[in-house]
C-alpha cells in the first residue's frame, strides 16, 4: 500500500505582492498545505483573495513572525 504525504510550503512574506500571488498559484495548482509568515505590522490588502480559502480548504495557515527573529521561525517550522 502506497502512502502519499502532502507537501508543505512555507511562504515568508505571504502578505506581499509576490508572496500572495505565489499562495494563490499554489492553492489552485497543488494540494499542498500552505503556511505563510506575516509580520505583525504588514498591511493585509494583498491577502484579500486568499482569506476566503483559509477556512474552506483548511490547508492555508497564517503565522505572525519575522525572519529576523529565530524564535518565530522555529515556532513555524516545528508545526
Amino acid at each position: 500500500m502506497s502512502s502519499k504525504k502532502t507537501k508543505t510550503a512555507l511562504i515568508t512574506g505571504i502578505s506581499g505582492m509576490v508572496g500572495s500571488h505565489l499562495a494563490e498559484y499554489l492553492m489552485s495548482h497543488t494540494d499542498w498545505s500552505i503556511h505563510g509568515l506575516i509580520r505583525w505590522r504588514s498591511p493585509l490588502e494583498n491577502l484579500e483573495n486568499i482569506i476566503p480559502y483559509v477556512n474552506n480548504q483548511q490547508r492555508v495557515y497564517f503565522h505572525y513572525g519575522d525572519l529576523r527573529d529565530a524564535q518565530s521561525i522555529n515556532k513555524v517550522v516545528k508545526r
